[in-house]
């Protein structure tokens, strides 16, 4: 490491984005979410979620009963037990034996709005402030990034999950006191293994981090010795940990639910790339691909002490889509 970047490193603090900045995008990120909320009534895969989450089922039964039906529906129980507790909480003032849409939706609302948050910081720390600021705004107000937020559902936790997590952990390769914080390295650990815990994909980060651990820890970059790496090395193994007797348990089931025929990679790529972005249409799907392009590109050119960060970021996510495109190609109802 020369002395640039190590100056580079010990300042990755200074990159981040203000406390004043972080308000911003999370009240305008929340203001998006709560709006007309409670206008639709629940849909299907909402009411499953409602039901596997309602009492007078306590969080144990909801955790022993997600655990019981894994092996066919692949749900995992996070996401469920944390609207249990805030279905308990609001309960004696509801004054509903079913709270209303709005309040089964507000918890996703919360938790889609805190993930802004972690997304713009790790998108500052990697790029600086501009770039994190403008990961925040893309976060907090593109269409589908909403529209998805506002589920009673799965996908609002497991983003807050993952994006603390994946801040967490690339805030300890660029920061060595993080390294050797005890409470840092619990917070991380524990935000890759509920991430685990939260949905099929979930388990796809901590696993994407282990392995980019391992490639580090054969060939360190320039930024970090064999030895910082360790710590990374294990709190991306320990985050997958909580997962594994839930795929123990489906790898020893004979026959589950399936569907057919299975989803084209070209309807995998089309549909996640346009809702990263504008819509599914020809003209958007061209623009989202030409941005994705120049934004790999930036990646890859820019010379820094960050240049590991961002490439360590790049390979992560390339991992995560090549195992949803796995997953989503499948015929297997849980893969999907």
């Amino acid at each position: 490491m020369n002395d640039a970047e190590e100056v580079d490193l010990e300042n990755s603090a200074q990159r981040l984005l203000t406390g004043r900045s972080l308000l911003f995008l999370f009240a305008g990120a929340l203001f998006l979410r709560v709006l007309f909320l409670g206008r639709a009534d629940l849909w299907c895969d909402e009411i499953l979620f409602v039901q596997l989450s309602m009492p007078p089922q306590s969080p144990a039964d909801v955790l022993v009963n997600l655990w019981r039906t894994f092996p066919g529906i692949g749900h995992f129980p996070v996401p469920c037990v944390m609207q249990n507790v805030w279905l308990w909480f609001i309960q004696p003032c509801s004054g509903e034996a079913i709270p209303s849409p709005f309040l089964q939706r507000l918890p996703a609302a919360v938790w889609s709005a805190l993930a802004v948050i972690p997304l713009a910081q790790l998108g500052a720390l990697a790029g600086g402030r501009r770039v994190g600021l403008m990961t925040g705004l893309i976060v907090a107000t593109f269409f589908y990034p909403v529209f998805y937020a506002r589920e009673a559902y799965f996908y609002a936790p497991l983003s807050l999950f993952v994006a603390s997590g994946l801040y967490g952990w690339f805030s300890m390769a660029a920061n060595a006191s993080l390294r050797t914080s005890r409470l840092w390295l619990g917070l991380t650990a524990t935000m890759l293994g509920a991430a685990a815990c939260s949905h099929v994909t979930g388990a796809l980060v901590p696993l994407a981090l282990a392995l980019l651990a391992l490639a580090w820890l054969v060939r360190p970059p320039h930024a970090l010795s064999r030895k910082e790496v360790g710590p990374l090395f294990g709190i991306a193994l320990i985050g997958c940990l909580p997962a594994l007797p839930f795929y123990g348990q489906r790898l020893a089931c004979e026959s589950p639910m399936s569907f057919a025929p299975a989803l084209s990679y070209r309807t995998i790529v089309t549909d996640g790339l346009g809702k990263q972005f504008f819509g599914t249409s020809p003209l958007l799907l061209a623009l989202a691909a030409v941005l994705l392009v120049a934004g790999v590109i930036a990646v890859l050119a820019k010379k820094d002490a960050m240049r590991f960060l961002r490439v360590g970021l790049l390979v992560t996510a390339s991992f995560v889509v090549l195992g949803i495109l796995i997953g989503a190609h499948g015929t297997l109802y849980y893969s999907r």
